[in-house]
């Protein structure tokens, strides 16, 4: 019975995605109460589940402590980096991913590369778009399509793929696509092939980013709207654009 009263103590997914990585881990002090309290605690995975990120001493035991839970990686730029590649070593367990200060470097972290099969919300910013980041997204989770993927974010990316796909750009199961400050399509086909591979889509954020990288000079060169075949997505819920109009106004077409 004590066990299950720890074990509802463990931090919920939805709120750690929202709120951000708490500054005390929910099993520290409850480990740290008596003897008897912290034998369940530390035998307890559910509450280790949400990796710090402070101290890599840390981040190690509370990696061997959530075994063989889903966790979540929550990276910002006052952590230490020696944490962050040990967290990275567990990325077939991860559930929620949110790296926060990615630069040039970090990008092609082979550690990205490992498939995520449990991965449900991603949420990468890195530090400014360079040319060599869609080569490096295509590699992510080893090219492959994380089968549980529900949430993308990502902020400061340029991610043209000009007929080379990002694998987990396209997978089904995304329900809630997010860019911001990025360069997301090469052209109009390669946004319609793109979001024709996630039917379930319920929202859409487009925030200061360039849509299409290969824009129309001008209204006059843009194809008809009955000759543009329309992408369906009927489970969209929101959608938010907030771009050049002339863009805006082409994507609407």
């Amino acid at each position: 019975i004590l066990r299950l009263v720890v074990a509802t103590l463990a931090l919920r997914a939805d709120e750690f995605w929202e709120e951000g990585a708490p500054t005390v881990t929910p099993g520290l002090p409850i480990s740290h109460s008596c003897s008897r309290w912290r034998e369940i605690s530390i035998t307890t995975p559910d509450i280790w589940t949400m990796i710090p990120l402070s101290r890599v001493k840390w981040t190690r035991e509370c990696l061997r402590r959530s075994q063989p839970l889903p966790i979540g990686i929550f990276h910002d730029a006052s952590d230490s980096y020696k944490s962050k590649d040990a967290a990275l070593k567990h990325l077939d367990r991860a559930r929620l991913l949110v790296l926060e200060s990615e630069d040039e470097e970090d990008e092609g972290s082979p550690a990205l590369r490992v498939a995520a099969p449990f991965l449900e919300r991603m949420r990468i910013m890195f530090a400014f778009p360079s040319e060599t980041q869609p080569s490096h997204l295509r590699q992510f989770f080893g090219g492959q399509e994380p089968p549980r993927l529900e949430e993308v974010a990502i902020m400061n990316a340029k991610l043209l793929q000009r007929g080379e796909p990002i694998p987990f750009l396209r997978a089904q199961t995304i329900k809630s696509l997010s860019f911001s400050c990025c360069s997301v399509w090469a052209n109009v086909e390669e946004m319609k092939e793109t979001l024709a591979c996630i039917p379930e889509l319920e929202e859409l954020r487009l925030e200061h980013s360039s849509i299409i990288d290969d824009f129309p000079p001008d209204w006059n060169s843009l194809e008809p709207p009955n000759v543009v075949a329309p992408v369906r997505l009927t489970h969209l819920k929101n959608l938010w654009i907030k771009v050049d109009f002339f863009e805006m106004a082409l994507v609407d077409r």
